[in-house]
């Protein structure tokens, strides 16, 4: 009898279990489907299609009796709206802890091309994301007894306008009074496209045992440490700077990224519905676990710049003269290369002061020959920067130096008639575009005083050089 009940029980699993799995990625459709339909106009954030978004989300939240919120942010005189869902825990232990699981649900909304008006709907970037993390919340408010920590799902408003939504979020997070309550933070952008690859999945080394809590033999994947991409960014990062582990989920860019081809019909919803499967199940395991910890490491982008000072490396190539104020002829562009450190004070966000050593070798070429010169440099410098934080970021800096010469080569017959001032102080300039720890930029030298000693014809030194810089610190 024992054995003919686990037959049938067996029997009733394998014809139930495809009939689940059925309606729940025909739950994630309709709700892909719905997010994208044209009346919602590509759900730009503060237009009336976004709030339509935000409606629908709430509506089917409050529909399975999931506590949520509205949060209101305000940003350039627009209001948005990020939609907090909350699946309490009945653990008296575990239960003020939290996983943040997160997905934008705004899009790029309409544009005008070719006199033609397009609508971007966005169903990968990110209906995909939304629709997932609705059905999350559904099923984890109906297995809520199976949770010990508790869980924090989030529809971020205005991911496209630069994060607004969850650094919002992040500041003012609900219903919890401390961020740091939050002790994993799962980030769905993208996540649309599987088609039977891999799913990519970054950030694992920041969360302690993260490689085998996100370990999978139901679904490829692609796990990284850290995410270091400088040309994209999501939701997470804004967690990630806060140095709460925070992992981003994706399935890539290979649909029609912010196209207007980015439809409804060409989302892999069984795909998504592997996916959602997984993420369950990494989350429900999360949530048991006795100890949720920080391995207090993160990508370089996202580590807290605490430290007052930063510290680098350069090096640089280019031409260098020496200019003549006198008669009509001048010297000859000749080369410079240097290399050097610096120290760099970071006493505000857009402002710092460098201070450094560079060895520059350069080659002259004037009336009377050519010269060769070793020359120490401490130059002196204002850096206004954007936030040294950033993947990618501008610098000016500008300020003075003081040369000495440490040797010289030049023929002998010039040495009786040329006496070369053996130091100098200048001028500097340089513009550096920054990207992760590295510099790239131009930087120029104008020195003030007269390098003919002890002679009224005025000779003053000049370069131009291209240079590379790396932030060992940044």
């Amino acid at each position: 009898m024992s054995k003919i009940r686990t037959i049938v029980c067996l029997i009733l699993c394998l014809s139930i279990s495809p009939t689940l799995k059925a309606q729940q990625t025909d739950i994630l459709r309709k709700d892909v489907f719905t997010l994208c339909s044209d009346s919602l106009e590509g759900r730009k954030a503060f237009s009336s299609g976004g709030v339509k978004a935000m409606n629908y989300i709430c509506s089917e939240l409050q529909q399975a009796d999931v506590n949520i919120y509205r949060q209101k942010f305000k940003y350039s005189n627009q209001i948005g709206c990020n939609v907090v869902a909350v699946v309490e825990s009945d653990d008296k232990e575990l239960k003020d802890e939290y996983i943040l699981i997160g997905a934008h649900y705004d899009h790029l909304g309409i544009k005008n091309k070719q006199g033609k008006t397009v609508i971007y709907n966005g169903a990968d970037d990110n209906a995909s994301g939304t629709a997932i993390l609705m059905q999350l919340a559904r099923r984890m408010q109906k297995d809520r007894h199976l949770l010990k920590r508790s869980i924090i799902l989030v529809a971020f408003d205005a991911e496209e306008e630069g994060l607004i939504g969850s650094r919002y979020f992040s500041e003012n997070p609900m219903p919890i009074s401390d961020i740091h309550q939050i002790k994993l933070m799962i980030n769905l952008d993208m996540v649309g496209w599987l088609k039977d690859d891999a799913l990519k999945i970054s950030g694992i080394g920041m969360i302690e045992n993260g490689k085998t809590l996100f370990e999978s033999d139901k679904i490829k994947i692609n796990a990284k440490r850290f995410d270091h991409s400088m040309f994209t960014d999501s939701d997470f990062s804004c967690f990630a700077k806060k140095q709460i582990p925070s992992i981003s989920i994706t399935t890539g860019t290979k649909s029609p990224y912010h196209k207007p081809e980015d439809d409804a019909e060409l989302i892999d919803y069984q795909g998504m519905n592997d996916i959602c499967n997984y993420i369950y199940d990494v989350v429900i395991k999360a949530s048991n676990e006795p100890v949720l910890k920080s391995s207090g490491k993160s990508a370089t982008r996202h580590k807290q710049k605490s430290d007052m000072v930063s510290f680098g490396l350069n090096a640089s190539i280019g031409s260098a003269r020496q200019n003549y104020h006198f008669g009509n002829v001048t010297g000859r562009n000749g080369y410079a290369f240097d290399a050097g450190l610096f120290m760099q004070y970071n006493k505000y966000r857009f402002l710092a002061f460098r201070i450094g050593a560079e060895i520059e070798r350069n080659l002259t070429k004037r009336i009377e020959g050519q010269m060769m010169m070793t020359n120490l440099y401490i130059p002196f410098s204002i850096v206004l920067q954007s936030p040294l934080q950033e993947s990618i970021g501008l610098n000016l800096i500008f300020g003075g130096y003081f040369a000495n010469n440490l040797c010289m080569d030049m023929p002998s017959e010039m040495e009786k008639n040329v006496s070369i001032r053996p130091n100098d102080i200048g001028l500097t300039f340089s513009v550096e575009m920054r990207i992760g720890s590295f510099g790239f930029g131009v930087s120029n030298r104008y020195g003030l005083l007269n390098m003919n000693k002890g002679s009224l014809d005025r000779i003053n030194y000049s370069s131009g050089t291209f240079r590379i810089v790396y932030y060992i610190n940044r």
